[in-house]
Protein backbone atom coordinates (compact mmCIF):
# COMPACT_ATOMS: atom_id res chain seq x y z
CA UNK A 1 0.00 0.00 0.00
CA UNK A 2 1.12 3.21 -0.94
CA UNK A 3 2.78 5.82 1.89
CA UNK A 4 0.79 8.62 3.10
CA UNK A 5 2.87 12.49 3.15
CA UNK A 6 1.23 15.34 4.87
CA UNK A 7 2.69 18.45 2.63
CA UNK A 8 2.14 22.08 4.35
CA UNK A 9 1.74 25.09 2.06
CA UNK A 10 1.19 22.73 -1.23
CA UNK A 11 -0.50 25.59 -3.04
CA UNK A 12 2.33 27.18 -4.48
CA UNK A 13 6.30 27.59 -4.88
CA UNK A 14 8.25 24.54 -3.08
CA UNK A 15 5.23 22.95 -1.37
CA UNK A 16 3.38 22.54 -5.06
CA UNK A 17 6.68 21.00 -6.39
CA UNK A 18 6.97 18.87 -3.85
CA UNK A 19 3.53 17.41 -3.98
CA UNK A 20 3.98 17.47 -7.72
CA UNK A 21 7.06 15.38 -7.08
CA UNK A 22 5.71 12.69 -4.78
CA UNK A 23 2.15 12.63 -7.16
CA UNK A 24 4.91 11.53 -9.41
CA UNK A 25 6.10 8.60 -6.87
CA UNK A 26 2.66 7.32 -6.40
CA UNK A 27 2.26 8.56 -2.80
CA UNK A 28 -0.88 9.11 -1.25
CA UNK A 29 -1.28 12.90 -0.67
CA UNK A 30 -2.79 15.46 2.48
CA UNK A 31 -2.02 18.79 1.24
CA UNK A 32 -2.55 22.19 2.98
CA UNK A 33 -2.75 25.25 2.23
CA UNK A 34 -4.82 28.51 2.45
CA UNK A 35 -6.25 29.22 -1.11
CA UNK A 36 -9.10 27.31 -2.38
CA UNK A 37 -9.00 27.68 -6.17
CA UNK A 38 -4.94 27.16 -6.06
CA UNK A 39 -5.64 24.10 -4.05
CA UNK A 40 -7.94 22.30 -6.52
CA UNK A 41 -5.30 22.99 -9.59
CA UNK A 42 -2.63 21.41 -7.15
CA UNK A 43 -4.66 18.24 -6.58
CA UNK A 44 -6.47 18.44 -10.18
CA UNK A 45 -2.19 18.19 -11.60
CA UNK A 46 -0.87 15.82 -8.58
CA UNK A 47 -3.71 13.33 -10.39
CA UNK A 48 -2.36 14.05 -13.74
CA UNK A 49 0.70 13.05 -12.68
CA UNK A 50 0.63 10.03 -11.57
CA UNK A 51 -1.37 10.42 -7.42
CA UNK A 52 -4.37 7.90 -7.08
CA UNK A 53 -5.54 9.00 -3.30
CA UNK A 54 -4.62 12.84 -2.96
CA UNK A 55 -7.11 14.83 -0.27
CA UNK A 56 -6.49 18.27 1.06
CA UNK A 57 -7.34 20.37 4.29
CA UNK A 58 -7.72 23.94 3.88
CA UNK A 59 -6.92 26.29 7.16
CA UNK A 60 -4.22 28.82 8.59
CA UNK A 61 -1.79 27.08 10.30
CA UNK A 62 -1.11 29.51 12.72
CA UNK A 63 -4.91 29.08 13.96
CA UNK A 64 -3.88 26.46 16.85
CA UNK A 65 -7.17 23.80 15.38
CA UNK A 66 -6.03 23.30 12.14
CA UNK A 67 -2.58 21.21 12.89
CA UNK A 68 -5.30 18.91 14.44
CA UNK A 69 -8.01 19.18 11.39
CA UNK A 70 -5.00 17.98 9.14
CA UNK A 71 -3.68 14.72 11.20
CA UNK A 72 -7.33 14.03 11.85
CA UNK A 73 -8.50 14.20 8.22
CA UNK A 74 -5.31 12.01 7.04
CA UNK A 75 -5.66 9.33 9.62
CA UNK A 76 -9.50 9.13 9.40
CA UNK A 77 -8.73 9.10 5.05
CA UNK A 78 -5.89 6.72 4.84
CA UNK A 79 -5.56 5.61 8.60
CA UNK A 80 -1.71 6.47 8.91
CA UNK A 81 1.01 9.16 8.26
CA UNK A 82 4.18 7.92 6.60
CA UNK A 83 6.02 11.27 6.18
CA UNK A 84 5.53 14.94 7.50
CA UNK A 85 7.11 17.94 5.20
CA UNK A 86 6.74 20.93 7.31
CA UNK A 87 6.94 23.69 4.39
CA UNK A 88 4.42 26.99 4.74
CA UNK A 89 6.14 29.75 6.35
CA UNK A 90 6.38 33.44 5.62
CA UNK A 91 8.60 36.34 5.42
CA UNK A 92 8.21 40.20 6.73
CA UNK A 93 11.06 42.68 5.86
CA UNK A 94 12.28 45.59 7.70
CA UNK A 95 14.90 46.28 10.25
CA UNK A 96 15.32 46.20 14.16
CA UNK A 97 15.07 50.37 13.44
CA UNK A 98 11.95 50.22 11.92
CA UNK A 99 10.30 47.30 13.33
CA UNK A 100 7.34 48.19 14.86
CA UNK A 101 7.41 48.91 18.57
CA UNK A 102 4.87 45.95 19.65
CA UNK A 103 7.12 43.05 18.11
CA UNK A 104 3.78 42.01 15.79
CA UNK A 105 6.30 40.97 13.18
CA UNK A 106 8.41 39.31 15.21
CA UNK A 107 5.13 37.31 16.49
CA UNK A 108 3.76 37.46 13.22
CA UNK A 109 7.02 34.87 11.70
CA UNK A 110 7.56 32.93 14.90
CA UNK A 111 4.21 31.99 14.42
CA UNK A 112 4.22 31.03 10.99
CA UNK A 113 8.12 29.44 11.02
CA UNK A 114 8.29 28.27 14.25
CA UNK A 115 5.35 27.52 16.51
CA UNK A 116 3.15 26.21 13.55
CA UNK A 117 5.86 23.54 12.94
CA UNK A 118 5.99 22.19 16.28
CA UNK A 119 2.66 22.06 17.04
CA UNK A 120 1.63 20.26 13.95
CA UNK A 121 4.72 18.03 14.73
CA UNK A 122 3.17 17.76 18.08
CA UNK A 123 0.21 16.00 16.73
CA UNK A 124 1.35 13.90 14.13
CA UNK A 125 4.42 12.30 16.14
CA UNK A 126 2.26 9.86 17.52
CA UNK A 127 1.60 8.30 14.17
CA UNK A 128 4.89 9.12 12.57
CA UNK A 129 6.60 6.75 15.51
CA UNK A 130 4.07 4.10 14.58
CA UNK A 131 5.38 4.04 11.11
CA UNK A 132 8.87 4.78 11.57
CA UNK A 133 8.30 7.57 9.33
CA UNK A 134 9.95 11.13 8.51
CA UNK A 135 10.00 14.75 9.20
CA UNK A 136 11.25 17.29 6.43
CA UNK A 137 11.17 20.71 7.47
CA UNK A 138 11.66 23.57 4.95
CA UNK A 139 13.69 26.30 6.23
CA UNK A 140 16.55 28.11 5.06
CA UNK A 141 20.11 29.51 4.49
CA UNK A 142 19.23 32.16 6.45
CA UNK A 143 19.00 29.79 9.07
CA UNK A 144 22.42 29.79 9.11
CA UNK A 145 23.19 33.09 7.31
CA UNK A 146 22.59 36.74 8.19
CA UNK A 147 20.63 38.22 5.57
CA UNK A 148 19.58 42.52 5.68
CA UNK A 149 16.37 43.65 6.46
CA UNK A 150 15.22 39.80 7.24
CA UNK A 151 16.08 39.50 10.79
CA UNK A 152 13.25 38.21 12.58
CA UNK A 153 12.84 35.52 9.51
CA UNK A 154 16.66 34.80 9.87
CA UNK A 155 16.03 34.16 13.51
CA UNK A 156 12.61 31.50 13.05
CA UNK A 157 14.54 29.68 10.66
CA UNK A 158 17.82 29.22 13.12
CA UNK A 159 14.88 28.61 15.39
CA UNK A 160 13.64 25.56 13.09
CA UNK A 161 16.94 24.48 12.13
CA UNK A 162 17.75 23.67 15.92
CA UNK A 163 14.28 22.06 16.30
CA UNK A 164 15.16 19.56 13.70
CA UNK A 165 18.42 18.83 15.47
CA UNK A 166 17.26 18.23 18.24
CA UNK A 167 13.98 16.65 17.28
CA UNK A 168 16.14 14.12 15.02
CA UNK A 169 18.16 12.92 18.50
CA UNK A 170 15.07 12.75 20.41
CA UNK A 171 13.05 10.64 18.31
CA UNK A 172 15.82 8.34 16.50
CA UNK A 173 15.74 5.81 18.81
CA UNK A 174 12.03 5.55 17.69
CA UNK A 175 13.08 4.96 14.37
CA UNK A 176 12.02 8.23 12.61
CA UNK A 177 14.27 10.13 10.64
CA UNK A 178 14.38 14.80 10.98
CA UNK A 179 15.89 16.22 8.49
CA UNK A 180 15.78 19.89 6.54
CA UNK A 181 15.83 21.84 3.64
CA UNK A 182 17.72 24.97 3.35
CA UNK A 183 16.67 26.34 -0.01
CA UNK A 184 18.76 29.84 -1.09
CA UNK A 185 17.09 31.62 -3.91
CA UNK A 186 14.69 29.44 -5.79
CA UNK A 187 12.36 30.37 -8.34
CA UNK A 188 9.31 28.83 -7.41
CA UNK A 189 6.99 29.01 -10.32
CA UNK A 190 6.79 25.71 -11.33
CA UNK A 191 7.26 24.98 -14.84
CA UNK A 192 5.51 21.82 -17.10
CA UNK A 193 7.79 19.85 -19.34
CA UNK A 194 5.47 19.74 -21.84
CA UNK A 195 5.28 16.61 -24.05
CA UNK A 196 7.10 14.26 -21.94
CA UNK A 197 6.05 11.28 -19.97
CA UNK A 198 7.94 11.73 -16.45
CA UNK A 199 10.04 7.80 -17.49
CA UNK A 200 10.93 9.56 -21.00
CA UNK A 201 12.21 12.22 -19.30
CA UNK A 202 14.44 10.37 -16.96
CA UNK A 203 15.90 8.61 -18.96
CA UNK A 204 16.82 11.42 -21.63
CA UNK A 205 18.46 13.02 -18.72
CA UNK A 206 20.56 9.62 -17.99
CA UNK A 207 21.24 9.14 -21.59
CA UNK A 208 24.10 9.54 -22.61
CA UNK A 209 26.18 10.09 -18.90
CA UNK A 210 29.16 9.15 -18.38
CA UNK A 211 30.23 8.54 -14.75
CA UNK A 212 33.81 7.76 -13.29
CA UNK A 213 33.79 5.96 -9.94
CA UNK A 214 37.04 5.01 -8.23
CA UNK A 215 37.74 2.59 -5.85
CA UNK A 216 34.79 0.65 -7.52
CA UNK A 217 35.73 -2.94 -6.71
CA UNK A 218 34.65 -2.94 -2.97
CA UNK A 219 32.49 -1.23 -0.57
CA UNK A 220 31.05 2.17 -0.96
CA UNK A 221 32.52 2.55 -4.96
CA UNK A 222 31.14 -0.96 -5.62
CA UNK A 223 27.85 0.05 -3.82
CA UNK A 224 27.56 3.26 -6.32
CA UNK A 225 28.32 1.53 -9.35
CA UNK A 226 25.67 -0.62 -8.70
CA UNK A 227 23.61 2.51 -8.23
CA UNK A 228 24.36 3.59 -10.87
CA UNK A 229 23.89 0.62 -13.18
CA UNK A 230 20.31 0.93 -12.04
CA UNK A 231 20.28 4.41 -12.92
CA UNK A 232 21.51 3.77 -16.99
CA UNK A 233 24.16 5.75 -16.48
CA UNK A 234 27.57 4.98 -18.72
CA UNK A 235 30.21 3.95 -16.40
CA UNK A 236 34.14 4.21 -15.86
CA UNK A 237 35.36 2.06 -13.36
CA UNK A 238 38.80 2.02 -11.61
CA UNK A 239 40.19 -0.23 -8.88
CA UNK A 240 43.45 -2.71 -8.29
CA UNK A 241 41.80 -5.75 -8.42
CA UNK A 242 41.34 -7.38 -11.60
CA UNK A 243 39.04 -10.33 -10.47
CA UNK A 244 37.06 -8.23 -8.04
CA UNK A 245 36.29 -5.33 -11.20
CA UNK A 246 35.29 -8.70 -13.88
CA UNK A 247 32.59 -8.92 -10.64
CA UNK A 248 31.36 -5.83 -10.36
CA UNK A 249 31.21 -5.51 -14.37
CA UNK A 250 29.06 -8.34 -14.96
CA UNK A 251 26.74 -7.33 -12.09
CA UNK A 252 26.62 -3.29 -13.33
CA UNK A 253 25.16 -5.24 -16.60
CA UNK A 254 23.05 -7.74 -15.13
CA UNK A 255 21.54 -4.29 -13.00
CA UNK A 256 20.73 -2.68 -16.32
CA UNK A 257 23.81 -0.28 -17.41
CA UNK A 258 24.54 -1.12 -20.63
CA UNK A 259 27.96 0.31 -21.35
CA UNK A 260 30.37 -0.32 -18.70
CA UNK A 261 34.34 -0.30 -18.93
CA UNK A 262 37.19 0.29 -16.77
CA UNK A 263 40.65 0.78 -15.71
CA UNK A 264 42.95 -0.95 -13.57
CA UNK A 265 45.48 0.95 -11.84
CA UNK A 266 46.71 2.62 -8.52
CA UNK A 267 45.60 6.28 -8.08
CA UNK A 268 48.80 7.15 -6.35
CA UNK A 269 50.59 6.37 -9.26
CA UNK A 270 50.68 9.35 -11.30
CA UNK A 271 49.93 7.82 -15.08
CA UNK A 272 46.68 6.21 -13.91
CA UNK A 273 44.67 9.31 -13.60
CA UNK A 274 45.50 9.98 -16.60
CA UNK A 275 44.45 6.59 -18.19
CA UNK A 276 41.17 6.88 -16.35
CA UNK A 277 40.10 10.20 -18.26
CA UNK A 278 41.77 9.63 -21.47
CA UNK A 279 39.87 5.94 -21.27
CA UNK A 280 36.77 7.46 -20.88
CA UNK A 281 37.03 10.48 -23.40
CA UNK A 282 37.92 7.64 -25.92
CA UNK A 283 35.56 4.98 -24.80
CA UNK A 284 32.60 7.91 -24.50
CA UNK A 285 33.53 10.98 -25.63
CA UNK A 286 32.55 12.91 -22.26
CA UNK A 287 32.58 12.77 -18.61
CA UNK A 288 29.64 13.90 -16.89
CA UNK A 289 30.18 13.10 -13.06
CA UNK A 290 33.45 12.04 -10.83
CA UNK A 291 33.19 10.05 -8.03
CA UNK A 292 36.75 10.37 -5.95
CA UNK A 293 35.83 7.18 -3.59
CA UNK A 294 39.27 5.84 -3.17
CA UNK A 295 40.91 6.14 0.23
CA UNK A 296 42.88 4.21 3.20
CA UNK A 297 43.65 4.24 6.30
CA UNK A 298 46.49 3.51 8.51
CA UNK A 299 45.89 3.34 12.52
CA UNK A 300 48.47 4.53 14.43
CA UNK A 301 48.63 7.30 16.87
CA UNK A 302 50.67 10.37 17.13
CA UNK A 303 53.49 8.92 20.02
CA UNK A 304 53.60 6.02 18.38
CA UNK A 305 54.16 6.84 14.70
CA UNK A 306 56.96 6.76 12.47
CA UNK A 307 59.52 9.50 12.37
CA UNK A 308 59.72 9.45 8.60
CA UNK A 309 56.29 10.80 8.38
CA UNK A 310 55.63 7.40 5.87
CA UNK A 311 52.19 6.82 7.07
CA UNK A 312 51.48 10.90 6.77
CA UNK A 313 53.02 10.57 3.09
CA UNK A 314 50.76 7.90 2.43
CA UNK A 315 47.80 8.75 3.51
CA UNK A 316 47.90 11.99 1.95
CA UNK A 317 48.99 10.78 -1.42
CA UNK A 318 45.76 8.20 -1.63
CA UNK A 319 43.17 10.75 0.54
CA UNK A 320 44.40 13.69 -0.90
CA UNK A 321 46.85 14.40 -4.05
CA UNK A 322 45.49 11.28 -5.94
CA UNK A 323 41.72 13.06 -5.87
CA UNK A 324 43.68 16.10 -6.75
CA UNK A 325 45.41 14.51 -9.90
CA UNK A 326 41.81 12.76 -11.35
CA UNK A 327 39.90 15.76 -10.64
CA UNK A 328 42.79 18.22 -12.42
CA UNK A 329 43.00 15.65 -15.59
CA UNK A 330 38.69 15.46 -15.56
CA UNK A 331 38.31 19.23 -14.69
CA UNK A 332 38.25 20.37 -18.36
CA UNK A 333 35.96 17.69 -19.69
CA UNK A 334 33.76 18.27 -16.24
CA UNK A 335 33.41 21.96 -17.14
CA UNK A 336 32.28 21.44 -20.77
CA UNK A 337 29.42 19.34 -19.48
CA UNK A 338 28.46 21.31 -16.45
CA UNK A 339 29.20 18.21 -14.49
CA UNK A 340 29.48 16.95 -10.85
CA UNK A 341 32.35 15.84 -8.73
CA UNK A 342 31.22 13.75 -5.53
CA UNK A 343 34.19 13.58 -3.12
CA UNK A 344 33.58 10.35 -0.91
CA UNK A 345 34.91 11.91 2.93
CA UNK A 346 34.51 10.92 6.14
CA UNK A 347 33.00 12.12 9.00
CA UNK A 348 36.46 11.74 10.52
CA UNK A 349 37.35 14.80 8.65
CA UNK A 350 34.62 16.43 11.05
CA UNK A 351 35.28 15.04 14.24
CA UNK A 352 38.21 14.09 15.93
CA UNK A 353 39.41 9.96 16.47
CA UNK A 354 41.91 8.28 18.63
CA UNK A 355 44.93 6.38 16.59
CA UNK A 356 43.88 7.82 13.15
CA UNK A 357 45.30 11.15 13.06
CA UNK A 358 46.79 11.51 10.09
CA UNK A 359 43.61 10.08 8.13
CA UNK A 360 41.56 12.79 9.89
CA UNK A 361 43.58 15.05 8.91
CA UNK A 362 43.24 13.71 5.18
CA UNK A 363 39.94 13.80 5.25
CA UNK A 364 39.56 17.47 6.36
CA UNK A 365 41.79 18.85 3.68
CA UNK A 366 39.65 17.00 1.62
CA UNK A 367 36.33 18.90 2.64
CA UNK A 368 37.96 21.67 2.55
CA UNK A 369 38.85 21.06 -1.35
CA UNK A 370 35.57 20.25 -1.77
CA UNK A 371 34.06 23.52 -0.23
CA UNK A 372 36.84 25.46 -2.27
CA UNK A 373 36.43 24.25 -5.58
CA UNK A 374 33.20 24.55 -5.56
CA UNK A 375 33.73 28.18 -5.16
CA UNK A 376 36.13 28.32 -7.66
CA UNK A 377 33.85 26.10 -10.59
CA UNK A 378 30.53 27.02 -9.84
CA UNK A 379 30.25 29.83 -12.39
CA UNK A 380 30.89 27.31 -15.15
CA UNK A 381 28.39 25.07 -13.87
CA UNK A 382 29.94 22.27 -12.15
CA UNK A 383 29.24 21.28 -8.84
CA UNK A 384 31.07 20.06 -6.24
CA UNK A 385 29.92 17.78 -3.28
CA UNK A 386 30.65 15.55 -0.38
CA UNK A 387 29.63 12.52 1.06
CA UNK A 388 30.93 11.66 4.64
CA UNK A 389 29.90 8.52 5.70
CA UNK A 390 29.81 7.25 9.60
CA UNK A 391 29.74 3.35 10.16
CA UNK A 392 28.93 1.74 7.00
CA UNK A 393 29.11 -1.96 7.41
CA UNK A 394 31.68 -2.49 4.36
CA UNK A 395 35.09 -4.54 4.39
CA UNK A 396 37.21 -0.98 5.03
CA UNK A 397 37.77 -1.87 8.71
CA UNK A 398 39.09 -5.33 7.77
CA UNK A 399 41.51 -3.84 5.30
CA UNK A 400 42.94 -1.42 7.86
CA UNK A 401 43.55 -4.48 10.32
CA UNK A 402 40.26 -4.19 12.74
CA UNK A 403 39.49 -7.52 13.51
CA UNK A 404 36.11 -9.60 13.44
CA UNK A 405 35.69 -9.32 17.12
CA UNK A 406 36.80 -5.51 17.32
CA UNK A 407 34.13 -4.35 14.34
CA UNK A 408 31.58 -6.36 15.96
CA UNK A 409 32.12 -4.33 19.79
CA UNK A 410 32.64 -1.30 17.41
CA UNK A 411 29.09 -1.34 15.69
CA UNK A 412 27.57 -2.30 18.59
CA UNK A 413 28.90 0.81 20.25
CA UNK A 414 27.31 2.89 17.41
CA UNK A 415 24.03 2.19 18.75
CA UNK A 416 25.03 4.60 21.34
CA UNK A 417 27.05 6.88 19.36
CA UNK A 418 24.04 6.69 16.84
CA UNK A 419 20.94 8.43 17.29
CA UNK A 420 19.39 6.05 14.53
CA UNK A 421 20.90 3.30 16.97
CA UNK A 422 22.69 1.21 14.32
CA UNK A 423 25.02 0.98 11.65
CA UNK A 424 24.67 2.62 8.31
CA UNK A 425 24.68 0.00 4.84
CA UNK A 426 26.57 0.54 1.63
CA UNK A 427 23.45 1.36 -0.59
CA UNK A 428 22.06 4.15 1.73
CA UNK A 429 25.29 5.78 0.83
CA UNK A 430 25.25 5.27 -2.79
CA UNK A 431 22.18 6.51 -2.77
CA UNK A 432 23.73 10.05 -1.17
CA UNK A 433 26.20 9.51 -3.91
CA UNK A 434 23.34 9.72 -6.61
CA UNK A 435 21.62 12.30 -5.21
CA UNK A 436 24.56 14.59 -5.19
CA UNK A 437 25.83 13.35 -8.57
CA UNK A 438 22.46 13.72 -10.15
CA UNK A 439 20.49 16.48 -11.22
CA UNK A 440 18.26 15.49 -8.08
CA UNK A 441 20.55 18.37 -6.06
CA UNK A 442 20.94 20.45 -8.93
CA UNK A 443 20.95 23.89 -6.86
CA UNK A 444 23.02 22.02 -3.84
CA UNK A 445 27.14 22.75 -4.10
CA UNK A 446 29.94 22.75 -1.49
CA UNK A 447 27.54 20.59 0.50
CA UNK A 448 29.25 18.44 2.94
CA UNK A 449 26.52 15.27 3.01
CA UNK A 450 26.64 13.21 6.44
CA UNK A 451 25.88 9.76 6.03
CA UNK A 452 26.24 8.75 9.80
CA UNK A 453 22.76 8.06 11.43
CA UNK A 454 23.03 11.42 13.38
CA UNK A 455 26.49 10.91 14.76
CA UNK A 456 27.59 14.03 14.05
CA UNK A 457 24.85 15.79 16.01
CA UNK A 458 24.89 13.66 18.95
CA UNK A 459 27.91 14.69 20.89
CA UNK A 460 27.90 13.34 24.45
Amino acid sequence: MAKVMIITGATSGIGKGAAFEMARRKWRLVLSGRNSEAMKHVVEECKRLGAEEVTYVLGDLTDSTTAKKIVGHAIKTFGQIDSLINNAGMLVGGNLESAKDDLSDYDAQMDGNVKSVVRLTKVALPFLIKSKGTIVNVSSVCGTNPMPGAFYYCMSKSALDQFTKCLAMEVAPKGVRVNSVNPGVIRTEFQQRAGFTEDTYQQKKAMAKVMIITGATSGIGKGAAFEMARRKWRLVLSGRNSEAMKEVVEECKKLGAEDVTFVLGDLTDPPTAKNIVDHAIETFGQIDSLINNAGMAVLTSFPNASETLEDFDTQFDNNVKSVLRLTKHALDHLIKTKGTIVNISSIAGLNAYPTCVYYCMSKSALDQFTKCLAMELASQGVRVNSVNPGAIVTNFMKRIGITEEQEKEMFENCKKTHPLGRVGQIDETAKAIAFLATDDSSFITGELLKVDGGATVYKP
